[in-house]
């Protein structure tokens, strides 16, 4: 990256937001026994309707819920603080904290987070979330080129 950007330019990223509920609800569900809703319920109301057809997100969220339930009280809740960590973006960004990575957690939930990840990232630009993300960038920039590559063609996220 070759220059930083507001933090206000992450809240476009409701896809991200939605996924950490969904993992919050299926921790949540196994640490205290309450009930878990299925899909779509699970999704939060506001994107339910964006995401309720999205059954490649829906089988990862699943085998998500499987490998962690497999897995110790302590475990789950060691992929529960990374989970949390890696969403202090302001005190990552600062260094103010740090988190674990992910060949630091449990190995029999490797495969399942990294699939849900990598999914939920190529639905960004499906959805139109990188766009509008980038747009927000590249609004607050100083200087109207991408923050990312240096490119100065950024009008169609703008």
């Amino acid at each position: 990256m070759l220059f930083g950007y507001p933090i206000a330019a992450t809240t476009e990223n409701w896809l991200h937001d939605c996924l950490f509920e969904i993992l919050t609800a299926i921790h949540t569900h196994l640490d205290d026994g309450v009930p878990l809703a299925k899909w779509p319920d699970i999704i939060p109301e506001a994107h339910r309707d964006a995401l309720r057809n999205r059954t490649g997100l829906r089988d990862r969220v699943d085998a998500y819920h499987t490998a962690v339930s497999g897995l110790t009280p302590h475990e789950r809740q060691q992929i529960a603080a990374c989970l949390k960590q890696q969403n202090r973006i302001g005190q990552l960004c600062t260094c103010v904290e740090d988190c674990e990575l992910l060949n630091q957690l449990p190995p029999q939930s490797h495969e399942s987070i990294r699939s849900l990840f990598d999914f939920g990232f190529s639905l960004l630009t499906e959805l139109g979330v990188r766009d509008r993300h980038y747009g927000k960038i590249y609004s607050a920039t100083p200087y109207h080129v991408c923050p990312f590559c240096g490119s100065e063609d950024r009008k169609s996220v703008v």
